[in-house]
C-alpha cells in the first residue's frame, strides 16, 4: 500500500496587547530601540518576516572584525502570563570548524544596571530558514525591564548576520474573555 502524507500545520501566536514598541521595525530608522555595540544595527529592507523591514545585527560592510552587535528597549512586562515571542534568521559565511562559533542571545534586565538573564541562546552553527521563538517571561511579571537582542562574533573568520523581525512582549492569554473566530482553509487533495 501506498504511504499517505499527513499535513501539518504550523502557527505562531505573538502575544496579546504587544508592549514593544516598532517591533516589527516598520516605523523609522529603528524607531523606539537602541543600537550598541562595535557594529551598529541596521533597519533592513532586504529580507523580513513579515511586512517591509527587519532589524539586521552583525552586518559590516568595511571588512572590520563585527564583535558585539545589539538591539535593546525598555519594556514594561504585563502582571498576568507574561510572554516573548520573536522570528529571527540566520546567514552565516563558510569557515574552518576550528573557528569559534558566534552566538545570538536574548536578555532581561531587572531595573538600571540589573544583572541580565539570558532567555535564549542559538550557538549559530550554520545558516538557518526563519525561527521562531517564545518565551515564558513570568518571572519579570509588572516590572520594567531592558530587553535585549546580541550578536557576539569573537572572530572576523567567520560571519553571521542575524536579522530579527515581529517582536512581541504581552500578555500570552487575553486578560479578558475575547472571543475570535479563526478560520483556516484547508485544502485536501485526493481525499477518500
Amino acid at each position: 500500500s501506498a504511504a499517505t502524507a499527513t499535513p501539518s500545520v504550523a502557527l505562531d501566536l505573538p502575544p496579546y496587547a504587544n508592549r514593544v514598541e516598532n517591533g516589527g521595525f516598520e516605523d523609522g530608522d529603528l524607531a523606539g530601540w537602541v543600537r550598541d555595540g562595535d557594529t551598529s544595527p541596521i533597519r533592513s529592507g532586504f529580507l523580513s518576516r513579515t511586512g517591509e523591514h527587519a532589524a539586521l545585527l552583525g552586518f559590516r560592510s568595511d571588512g572590520a572584525a563585527p564583535g558585539e552587535s545589539m538591539l535593546s528597549q525598555v519594556v514594561a512586562v504585563p502582571e498576568e502570563t507574561p510572554a516573548l515571542g520573536f522570528w529571527y534568521r540566520v546567514y552565516r559565511s563558510s569557515g574552518a570548524d576550528s573557528v569559534e562559533p558566534n552566538t545570538f542571545e536574548v536578555l532581561l534586565a531587572t531595573g538600571e544596571g540589573g544583572e541580565p538573564r539570558v532567555l535564549h541562546t542559538d550557538r549559530l552553527s550554520a545558516s538557518e530558514d526563519w525561527q521562531y521563538q517564545w518565551v515564558d517571561v513570568g518571572a519579570f511579571a509588572g516590572e520594567r525591564v531592558k530587553l535585549t537582542f546580541r550578536l557576539s562574533q569573537p572572530s572576523a573568520d567567520l560571519r553571521t548576520v542575524v536579522y530579527l523581525d515581529n517582536v512581541a512582549l504581552g500578555a500570552s492569554t487575553p486578560q479578558e474573555a475575547v472571543w475570535r473566530d479563526v478560520f483556516l482553509p484547508l485544502l485536501l487533495r485526493n481525499w477518500p
